[in-house]
């Protein structure tokens, strides 16, 4: 196991484990290809009862800058030119999360740009159990070997308050060194790993297994896991042709959906992300 604190593995319907997600994050460059999610993310996160933050990086701004507006939350933080505005914006949401931006005790979901939430439920209600001071990681767990350790954690979703995330990150992640920051861990995580698509998750890896983790598993039976799905975190994902199948929708009217994986890029799709949101506020 990478780290030195243990991984907790609780089961969902454990109820001796208060985690309350106040906020989610998303991060993007200022080009179409995910920028033009927001509208229809914010709403669905919202929907919800969850306050959405965007950060948004691009190369010609002076200096980070925040607009509080109502439910919502808009970062603009500049970026460098070592790696692709979209390299950086990967990393975005993580320096958010050790910056001096969010209150320590907002807890924070980091989510993706193209990732529109369904289920309140098994995205907020089911973690109200677990202590506020834990860091939870929600999702499938093909990257895991053996034995639950895991190889690489996804950015959806991890679950925390920006105290403890800050607690992670700042020291590699400082809020006025943005850039520099970036570059020494995508230079560092791409020696491992050439592809630097992954670098902000090898990265999440290494700084959340520094602290206790619970991972949230589904009971198979009466005496085991399943090591490779957590509870709740059956996905609708890219095309979703299918919503348009009864059963499907019921599907996620039974609240068995926990989010939907858009197509992309978002101008070619909008027809069909905007019939996917009106049936998940039909619901």
């Amino acid at each position: 196991m990478i780290g030195s604190k243990k991984i907790k593995i609780y089961f969902v319907n454990d109820r001796n484990i208060k985690i309350d997600p106040t906020h989610a994050v998303v991060s993007c460059d200022d080009t179409s290809f995910y920028q033009h999610y927001w509208p229809v993310v914010k709403k669905c996160w919202q929907r919800i009862g969850i306050i959405p933050i965007r950060v948004m990086v691009r190369k010609d701004w002076f200096k980070p800058h925040i607009i509080r507006e109502d439910n919502s939350i808009l970062v603009f933080l500049p970026c460098g030119n070592k790696y692709s505005t979209s390299t950086y914006a990967q990393f975005a949401r993580l320096w958010y999360l050790a910056s001096e931006y969010p209150d320590e005790n907002d807890v924070i979901i980091t989510s993706d740009m193209d990732m529109l939430p369904v289920s309140k439920n098994k995205l907020i209600t089911q973690f109200k159990h677990i202590p506020n001071n834990e860091y939870v990681y929600f999702d499938n767990v093909d990257y895991f070997y053996p034995g639950n350790s895991p190889k690489r954690l996804s950015m959806c979703y991890n679950i925390s308050t920006a105290k403890t995330y800050n607690k992670l990150f700042s020291n590699t992640l400082h809020h006025n060194r943005f850039v520099d920051d970036v570059n020494d861990i995508v230079d560092f995580e791409i020696s491992k790993d050439p592809d630097v698509w992954r670098a902000d998750e090898h990265y999440l890896t290494r700084m959340a297994l520094n602290n206790d983790i619970v991972i949230i598993q589904r009971k198979i039976g009466k005496n085991g896991y399943r090591p490779d799905r957590l509870e709740g975190r059956d996905r609708f994902q890219y095309d979703n042709k299918e919503l348009n199948i009864p059963p499907y929708i019921d599907r996620l009217k039974s609240d068995e959906i926990i989010d939907i994986h858009c197509k992309r890029p978002y101008d070619d799709n909008i027809d069909h992300i905007k019939s996917l949101v009106n049936i998940i506020f039909n619901l």
